[in-house]
């Protein structure tokens, strides 16, 4: 439940001279925070003893306090992080502060065309408890959360003074639900639509960018059917080039008495050890490729998406243990395809025309 900007003002208890500059107040169950994926970054969240009287910042919502007897530049104070890594400090820091929130009184023109509000009739007094860790979700960073009981006294109380006639039953400005498995998100946000409500999901998020990756697979994928087919055919052509040049030392063997399951499994094996050889190779190349991506590409991806992560950046690149066996079977069995032939042939070379061979 989202309580107006132009119902409330918001003032440091310690000092009345530090307003905060506009504020996005929503009422919430505190209770739900962390099932909301909400982190505190300082204090911690409220519980059932102490929700009532309690407030909670957004991580750029400190740096909104102004000092209202200062002007321009010096009224106004900004989040930037120090050599030393700490951040600058904001001219109200409100875990353990004590907040006001007035309510105004009905808004007046101004000569030159702005507003003004009359003094405050009510006045609630609450306590800073924590500010917000900074996350992937819109409203963490320049908003402020009160109970939601608390939130709807406010606008009660706002339409009290101002004397608001038929006003009506204070309506949630939005509703967050959470499933448990994300299977079920789909259906549950179809459903909410065939209601008559509109919804979001990252769900849809989700869709999107698959529909996206699907034709870059596609076109990743065809490319890669190339560079197979190429490799295939270079293994064979390797393999062929190599009985021709040890016809006489096939011939050898044939005459030695070595069994022909023995001379194929033989060039079988060089097959197989350049397959295996080139998946090795390819594997090398692939981590380096995705190390590259994710020290380069990987903060520039946090930025775009909203995600933030310990180290300061995503990873868009991940090749997990399982692919990289799976890649290295594969190139194997691929260069024990393309030896199968070479391997055929070279068992039916004649062994006298094999020693005679120069």
């Amino acid at each position: 439940m989202q309580v107006s900007s132009e119902m409330i003002t918001v003032v440091s208890g310690r000092n009345d001279r530090y307003k905060l500059n506009w504020a996005d107040v929503y009422g919430i169950d505190f209770s739900m925070l962390e099932k909301m994926g909400y982190e505190p970054d300082e204090g911690e969240f409220p519980n059932e003893n102490n929700a009532k009287e309690s407030i909670i910042f957004g991580y750029e919502m400190p740096y909104q306090f102004t000092d209202t007897k200062k002007h321009g530049q010096a009224a106004f104070t900004y989040r930037q992080q120090l050599s030393d890594g700490s951040f600058t400090k904001p001219f109200v820091e409100p875990v353990g502060e004590t907040i006001k929130i007035g309510i105004n009184n009905t808004k007046k023109p101004n000569q030159d065309g702005s507003y003004s509000y009359g003094g405050r009739g009510y006045e609630y007094k609450l306590t800073g408890t924590t500010i917000l860790k900074q996350d992937s979700q819109w409203e963490t960073p320049y908003s402020v959360f009160i109970d939601i009981s608390v939130a709807k006294q406010i606008i009660e109380d706002y339409n009290r003074l101002n004397n608001v006639k038929n006003s009506k039953t204070p309506e949630y400005s939005q509703v967050k639900i959470i499933c448990n498995d994300i299977n079920s998100v789909d259906g549950v946000q179809k459903a909410v639509e065939e209601m008559g409500f509109s919804a979001s999901s990252m769900a849809q998020v989700r869709n999107q960018m698959q529909g996206e990756l699907g034709v870059i697979q596609l076109i990743l994928g065809g490319l890669a059917a190339i560079s197979l087919l190429v490799a295939a055919i270079s293994i064979t052509n390797t393999m062929i080039m190599s009985i021709y040049e040890r016809t006489k030392e096939i011939g050898i063997m044939k005459v030695l008495g070595c069994f022909i399951g023995n001379i194929r499994l033989t060039f079988l094996m060089e097959a197989g050890l350049i397959g295996l050889l080139g998946g090795i190779i390819g594997t090398l190349i692939s981590y380096g490729i995705s190390i590259i991506m994710n020290s380069f590409a990987g903060s520039m991806f946090s930025e775009m998406l909203g995600i933030y992560t310990e180290g300061g950046s995503s990873q868009v690149s991940i090749i997990p243990l399982w692919l990289v066996l799976l890649a290295l079977i594969f190139s194997t069995v691929i260069g024990l395809i393309s030896g199968f032939y070479p391997a055929n042939r070279a068992v039916k070379i004649s062994a006298l025309e094999a020693i005679r061979n120069e």
